[in-house]
Formats: C-alpha cells, sequence, structure tokens
C-alpha cells in the first residue's frame, strides 16, 4: 500500500473508496482482534474515506447523536 496523506480533522489516512473498502474485507478475515477496522465511511472534512472499527448502524447512530448534542 502507498503512503496515505492524513485527515487534519480526524487524524486518520486519507483512502481513496476501493482502498477503504480492502482494509475492511482484509481485516475481516483475520482472527478476532480488538479494534479491527469493521467499515468505511467518507469523511465530511477532508472528502476522503476513513475506516472505523465501528459498523455502519453504530456510526450512525453515533453521528445522530453528535448531531443533536
Amino acid at each position: 500500500m502507498s503512503l496515505h496523506r492524513i485527515c487534519p480533522a480526524t487524524g486518520k489516512r486519507q483512502l481513496k473508496r476501493h482502498e477503504a473498502d480492502r482494509v475492511v474485507t482484509m481485516a475481516g478475515r483475520r482472527a478476532q482482534v480488538a479494534k479491527v477496522p469493521a467499515s468505511a465511511y467518507r469523511c465530511p472534512h477532508c472528502r476522503k474515506w476513513h475506516t472505523t472499527s465501528l459498523t455502519q448502524l453504530e456510526y450512525q447512530v453515533l453521528r445522530l447523536v453528535r448531531e443533536a448534542a
């Protein structure tokens, strides 16, 4: 994998969609380890893709809670 830029708002690696999907797929094939990437999302700050250990549903709930606060 090539070197990636870092998102200034989140501190996460900036990935292209296919790269983020590949990271999630490869992590799912590995043994159960805490904090493996479970899904990918488009960052509202840098518009690139990041991975998260949260599922899509957990991420959406967290986002709604943060917006409501």
